[in-house]
């Protein structure tokens, strides 16, 4: 069962930028084109809600949270992290995490998706028991048990068969032969991207870790994951700390563009 715990949106940071023609939102910035907006004593109002520049209101709804980062900044800085202290993580970090990697595309709007929450020093300590040997730990294992969150991102392939299966679709057979790959893995995969760019936004660390086979029926027992929907993996979230087990990206180099970008012919 997904849990997702709602809390009040922090205050809203906002840079106001004055530039050539368009008002453009996006989570962080307000650009103003050519008018005659001056910032100060005008109108200028920052909320947890709205922005209202001048005679022109602009309004970001409930669901909007703005941070300090820039997309590509975001983009560049993503790392896995693999050790974590023990401070807790903020309940509206994990809120917003989760209200983006809904936002994630999925075939036919699907939205074949679940995510387990486990934010309560028990429920992390059960699952690292019900999927690792917790008493004889090795360099990984200790830097990953000290994160305070662990999502585990479910798939439902029932979810999408069924949905193909509607008058608009028409795939009233529900062959699986049908899906060129399985969507519902590929999305709930995406959605599991965008929890980790967010986590990076608020300046936090977190892993994407695949679950053992071996350890699928006890995490399943454990919290009750309903038998339509496979854990894809699970996603650690806290605040970094040094040490831990060293990643691949640092004993091998990144791929060059020209090595797999590949236009208008392989």
């Amino acid at each position: 069962m997904t849990r997702i715990h709602r809390a009040p949106v922090p205050q809203l940071w906002t840079t106001v930028t004055l530039s050539e023609r368009n008002v453009t939102l996006s989570e962080r910035n307000v650009t103003v084109g050519e008018r005659d907006v001056t910032l100060g004593e005008r109108n200028v109002t920052l909320s947890e809600r709205d922005v209202t520049l001048g005679e022109r209101d602009v309004t970001l709804g409930a669901g909007w949270h703005a941070a300090g980062m820039e997309f590509q900044d975001v983009v560049d800085r993503r790392r896995m992290t693999r050790s974590y202290t023990t401070d807790p993580v903020d309940p509206a970090v994990v809120d917003r995490a989760l209200r983006n990697a809904v936002r994630a595309p999925s075939a036919g709007f699907s939205q074949g998706w679940g995510f387990l929450v486990l934010d309560t020093p028990d429920d992390v300590r059960r699952y690292w028991e019900a999927t690792a040997d917790t008493e004889h730990p090795d360099a990984w294992l200790e830097g990953m048990m000290r994160a305070p969150v662990v999502v585990i991102p479910c798939s439902s392939k029932a979810t999408y068969l069924d949905r193909y299966a509607e008058p608009d679709k028409g795939w009233t057979d529900r062959d699986e032969a049908r899906w060129p790959q399985p969507f519902w893995d590929l999305d709930t995969a995406m959605a599991s991207l965008l929890i980790l760019q967010t986590v990076v936004d608020e300046g936090l660390g977190a892993l994407f870790f695949g679950i053992p086979p071996e350890a699928d029926a006890a995490v399943r027992e454990a919290f009750g994951i309903r038998a339509d929907h496979d854990p894809v993996g699970a996603i650690t979230i806290g605040h970094p700390a040094p040490g831990g087990a060293t990643g691949s990206a640092k004993r091998r180099p990144r791929r060059a563009m020209d090595d797999v970008v590949h236009r208008g012919r392989w």
